[in-house]
């Protein structure tokens, strides 16, 4: 055997020791139960018709592109955080679509009556206003309201864009990220206008996905749904478990992490009635619960549903509501391009709190085929009228379904 040869040898041994080591490495972080868990590996994809809902759509442009939802049970009013579809396509930082100047500037929070469908079966939909004391844009993803002295208030995330500070022109966000934030909204009784009471920037606040506020309407826990703003990190996060959760104060305006490499996609926050925090971890298909303690996160328990989640919320009841994914391959497809008349599953999950930190886990409804159902994004449970409200990051409508008596 040669010099050369010999050498060879030896790269291709050292090569393949470390493509051991890496899957060996990966296999730990469980980086093989992301997989199985994102391609559904021997999952069941049940069609709608199997579960008691009537759904019908509700569609104006007013209502494209919602990626959260929040129910007010005392107003009776749902409200929603929405954009345009090209504008998603263009600029949506947790999908790695980073055109800043290609945003329509036309985000906004839709409001609809829930009681009222009216005459043309919009439930009264229009879109709230914002003061004009605030400066800049709304490119929003996940928020959260409590009512506070009074007024309903809002903690929203603004993905805005990355600017010069000298100048206010646009930087490369595929160099610098976004440059997130929550802002903190009020909403008089009988408003239509928001008003703007305070804007809160930390290096804690990476890529905020969603947020739930305390039950003390100050405290608030922010996920992360990547490592990084930008870089290799962004990507290797995911496959490392390196997504974190935030706490911040609405008071101070500092933010800290509570939970950092501690989930492989942090997505969907919500605080239970229990006083409990609900995360959901998209890759892992599971929900971590945490105690807030002398704001510090304490971990509870985990829940495991075997696929991924997205947002959740918290009904009347106390029930835990988590949208998810069945099918995630199709899910990207349809985010790639909504325009094509591609569809991909959507299932609701219902997580009961019982005795024993115990939960019972039901199955509430789910679109196989795409038939009435938006793509993933989030569900709300109207559990005084037995109605789920469904929309989705991409999609042209919001899903209404009333459950069969």
């Amino acid at each position: 055997m040669t010099m050369s040869s010999g050498r060879a040898l030896s790269i291709r041994a050292l090569l393949s020791t470390f493509v051991v080591v890496l899957v060996a490495v990966l296999y730990r972080l469980n980086f093989h139960s992301t997989v199985i868990v994102l391609l559904g590996l021997g999952r069941v994809i049940e069609p709608i018709e199997s579960f008691p809902y009537d759904c019908q759509r509700v569609a104006h442009p007013l209502l494209e592109a919602c990626e959260d939802l929040w129910l007010d049970e005392k107003g009776r009013k749902l409200y929603a955080a929405c954009a345009s579809i090209p504008s998603r396509l263009e600029w949506f930082p947790a999908s790695l679509k980073f055109n800043a100047s290609a945003r329509q500037r036309t985000d906004h929070i839709a409001v609809m009556d829930i009681d009222e469908p009216g005459a043309d079966g919009l439930y009264g939909l229009r879109a709230l206003d914002v003061e004009d004391e605030f400066q800049g844009n709304l490119d929003l993803l996940g928020f959260d309201a409590r009512y506070v002295d009074g007024n309903l208030r809002f903690w929203i995330i603004n993905h805005r864009p990355p600017t010069d500070a000298a100048t206010g022109d646009l930087l490369d966000a595929w160099k610098h990220g976004a440059n997130s934030t929550i802002e903190i909204f009020d909403l008089k009784q009988g408003s239509n206008k928001l008003q703007h009471i305070k804007t809160i920037h930390s290096d804690a606040l990476v890529t905020p996905n969603d947020v739930a506020v305390d039950k003390d309407g100050n405290g608030f826990i922010v996920t992360n749904d990547h490592a990084a703003k930008m870089g290799l990190w962004y990507g290797l996060g995911v496959a490392f478990g390196g997504t974190s959760l935030t706490y911040c104060r609405s008071d101070t305006g500092k933010c800290h992490f509570v939970a950092e490499k501690s989930f492989n996609i942090a997505d969907g926050v919500a605080l239970g009635h229990n006083g409990l925090f609900y995360v959901g971890d998209m890759g892992l298909g599971l929900i971590k619960v945490y105690r807030l303690v002398e704001q510090q996160l304490v971990y509870v328990d985990t829940i495991h549903l075997q696929v991924p989640i997205d947002n959740l919320a918290v009904d009347s009841q106390g029930s835990i509501i988590a949208a998810t994914m069945p099918d995630t391959l199709q899910t990207l497809g349809v985010i790639a391009n909504p325009y094509d008349g591609l569809t991909a599953p959507f299932a609701a999950w219902k997580l009961e709190p019982e005795e024993g930190n115990t939960y019972k886990v039901t199955k509430m409804i789910e679109d196989r085929d795409g038939k009435v159902l938006p793509s993933a994004s989030v569900a709300i449970h109207d559990a005084q009228t037995q109605r789920l409200f469904l929309s989705g990051v991409v999609s042209q409508f919001i899903a209404v379904c009333q459950k069969r008596t």
